[in-house]
C-alpha cells in the first residue's frame, strides 16, 4: 500500500485514483450480476461483491468530479454541454443497439416484435430516462431469472438528476456557506432513514422504493461534493485517513438495515476519498481507454443474452472468460467510435 509521499508535492485535484476507482466499481457492478443472474451454483460467491456499494461509491466520485467540473467551466450552457455528450451518446446507443439486436432473441417473429407497442414503449422511457417504466422489451428474456434488458440504467436519470441540481447547490452554498452542503447531506440521510423505517413497520415495498429515490441517494453525491471543499481547504493527512477508511469498511461491512444506512453516506465518502486522493496516483489509466462507463452499461443486456442462449448452462467458466471479453471489447469500441468522438467537441 502506498500512500502520499511527504518527498513530492501532489495536486490531489489533477493527481488522483478516480479513474481506476470507476473502472473498479463498474467490474464490482458486473461480477455481482453475473453471480445473480447466471444462476450458477458456483458463482454464487460473486454475489458477495457489493454492487450497492460500488454504485454507492459512484455517486461520491461524480459529487466531486462533477462539481469540479462545474467550477472549472465557464458558464452554464458549457457545463450542461460536457455533462450530455459525457452522458448521452453510450446512454442512446445501449439502449437502441438493445431495441434493434435483442430482436434476434425474441420469441415472437421479427414482424411481430417491430410492430409491438412495447418495444416502441421501451425506446421512449428509457431514453427518458425511465426504465422503471419498461424494462422488458416484447418475448425478450422470457426464461430468464429477471426479465428486464438492462438493469443499470436506473442509475443514470439520478445522475442526471444530480447534473441538474449542481449549479443550485453551488448557487446556494455561495450565499449560505459550506454548511449548506451538509444540511443536505444529513437531510439526505434522514430521508433514507424515515422511509425505511415507514417501510418495515408497514411491510411496503413503495416505502423503500421511495428510499432508494434521489433525495437518498443525495447523501452520497453531497459526500463526494463535501470531500471536493476538504481537499481544497485542508492537505490530506494519509495517517488519519487510512485509519478512518479501515474503521469505515469494518463498519460498513458488518452492519446491514437501518444501521447501515445511516453509515453507508460517512463510510464509502471516507473510503472514496482514501482511495482517490491518499492512495498514491497509479497514472494505469490516465490520458488512456476509459472503458469504465461503457463496462457499466452494456454488461447486462450481454449477461441476460448469454443466460437465454443457455452458455452458462453448456460451460459455465468457458463463458465467463468469453462474456467478460465480448464485454471489454463492446466498451473499447464504445469508448473510441461512440463516447472519445462526441468528447472531442467540447
Amino acid at each position: 500500500m502506498r500512500l502520499i509521499s511527504d518527498n513530492k508535492i501532489l495536486n490531489p485535484l489533477k493527481e488522483n485514483n478516480f479513474n481506476e476507482l470507476r473502472l473498479i466499481f463498474s467490474i464490482i457492478v458486473m461480477i455481482f450480476h453475473i453471480g445473480e443472474h447466471s444462476q450458477v451454483l458456483d458463482f454464487h460467491w460473486m454475489t458477495f461483491f457489493s454492487a450497492k456499494f460500488a454504485v454507492q461509491g459512484f455517486f461520491v466520485i461524480s459529487g466531486f468530479l462533477v462539481l469540479m467540473s462545474y467550477i472549472n467551466t465557464k458558464n452554464l450552457k458549457i457545463y450542461f454541454k460536457k455533462r450530455f455528450l459525457r452522458l448521452a451518446p453510450a446512454y442512446i446507443a445501449v439502449v437502441i443497439l438493445s431495441a434493434v439486436l435483442l430482436s434476434l432473441l425474441s420469441t415472437l417473429s421479427f414482424e411481430n416484435y417491430f410492430k409491438s407497442s412495447k418495444l416502441y414503449k421501451y425506446v421512449f422511457y428509457n431514453l427518458a430516462l425511465s426504465n422503471f417504466s419498461q424494462s422488458d422489451l416484447p418475448g425478450v428474456f422470457v426464461n430468464n431469472l429477471d426479465q428486464s434488458v438492462n438493469g443499470s440504467l436506473w442509475t443514470i436519470k439520478i445522475e442526471v438528476a444530480f447534473y441538474l441540481m449542481v449549479p443550485l447547490l453551488v448557487f446556494f452554498t455561495r450565499c449560505f456557506n459550506k454548511n449548506f452542503i451538509l444540511i443536505i447531506f444529513f437531510l439526505s440521510i434522514l430521508w433514507n432513514l424515515v422511509f425505511n423505517v415507514l417501510a418495515f413497520h408497514f411491510n411496503n415495498e413503495l416505502f423503500l422504493k421511495l428510499a432508494r429515490q434521489i433525495p437518498g441517494q443525495l447523501s452520497f453525491f453531497s459526500g463526494g461534493i463535501l470531500a471536493y471543499f476538504y481537499t481544497l481547504k485542508f492537505n490530506p493527512k494519509p495517517i488519519l485517513s487510512t485509519i478512518l477508511c479501515i474503521f469505515s469498511i469494518i463498519l460498513y461491512f458488518n452492519t446491514n438495515g437501518i444501521i447501515n444506512d445511516i453509515i453507508a453516506p460517512f463510510a464509502v465518502t471516507i473510503i472514496v476519498y482514501w482511495a482517490a486522493i491518499i492512495l498514491k496516483p497509479s497514472y494505469i489509466l490516465n490520458n488512456k481507454t476509459d472503458i469504465s462507463y461503457g463496462l457499466y452499461l452494456y454488461h447486462f443486456p450481454v449477461i441476460q443474452a448469454f443466460v437465454a442462449l443457455g452458455l452458462f448452462s453448456l460451460n459455465p467458466l468457458g463463458t465467463l472468460f468469453l462474456l467478460t471479453a465480448v464485454v471489454i471489447g463492446i466498451s473499447i469500441f464504445s469508448w473510441h467510435f461512440i463516447e472519445r468522438p462526441f468528447l472531442h467537441k467540447i
